[in-house]
């Protein structure tokens, strides 16, 4: 983490530290970095009940940015986390507007939709050094139908929702699921239950899958997971694992980890 101007950049979780900048985030304007440590951040300081006399933007970078993190952030920062999406490889291809809809930068890029896999395949269009051209960023898009206008007043295409890597798999006994189904299974959780549940799966054998919750296991979120996991594995034992701090792991925050050759 460090302060540039009156940007407070958020990449690397130490509770201590982010208690002793405290003081200094009155000063800031802008605090960007991982969508997750944004929400930890908040979680942390929720309850010192900081004054952000500043602050104009909340920005999350190269991760997902859930549903459940927009409660809390919208009560410790007074604004909901805003949505950046890009890659090093084409700058910024999309960024969320006040109204919550991702805009492609058509200034910067060209995306379509590989209707093969889904995927996301973007052209840079200032890149003269070194051009990319339909290129395959790994990424499994939505993107809204043509016919799709913003309340915002902007008429640029917009991507739907990000849903997670092309070709992270989990392995049944007999199938194979894509890695983003994990997405969907506690994006249901909420929507549906209300219910906010910080997660990380691990997966060490075929067939089998780690769950590790960050909150004590109890009967009920046991039920919960497990009934709607069922909707979409069949053939594998699904095991929770409380008190998990996977939130202290240096980086990005996976939603999936595979420990299988």
């Amino acid at each position: 983490m460090d302060f540039l101007v009156n940007r407070f950049r958020l990449f690397d979780y130490d509770p201590e530290k982010l208690r002793k900048l405290l003081p200094k985030l009155k000063k800031v304007s802008i605090i960007e970095g991982y969508s997750s440590m944004i929400y930890e951040l908040a979680n942390l300081i929720a309850d010192k009940k900081p004054q952000f006399d500043q602050l104009k933007l909340v920005k999350g970078t190269s991760e997902k940015v859930f549903p459940h993190y927009q409660p809390i952030a919208s009560k410790v920062y007074g604004m909901s986390i805003a949505n950046e999406y890009g890659s090093t490889e084409s700058g910024i291809i999309a960024f969320e507007c006040p109204k919550g809809s991702m805009h492609i930068n058509m200034e910067g890029v060209f995306v379509e939709k590989d209707p093969e896999d889904g995927g996301i395949m973007v052209t840079n269009l200032q890149s003269y050094s070194f051009p990319s051209i339909r290129y395959k960023l790994g990424d499994q898009i939505e993107l809204a139908e043509d016919s799709f206008r913003c309340s915002c007043g902007m008429e640029t295409p917009v991507i739907r929702e990000v849903t997670g890597r092309i070709g992270k798999k989990i392995f049944g006994k007999d199938q194979i699921y894509p890695s983003l189904t994990l997405y969907y299974i506690f994006k249901n959780l909420y929507f549906n239950q209300h219910r906010t549940i910080d997660f990380q799966a691990h997966q060490y054998e075929k067939g089998k899958l780690e769950i590790w919750i960050k909150e004590p296991v109890t009967a009920e979120i046991q039920e919960l997971v497990l009934t709607e996991a069922a909707k979409y594995f069949s053939d594998i034992d699904v095991i929770l694992i409380e008190n998990h701090d996977f939130r202290q792991q240096s980086g990005k925050l996976r939603d999936f980890v595979s420990h299988l050759d």
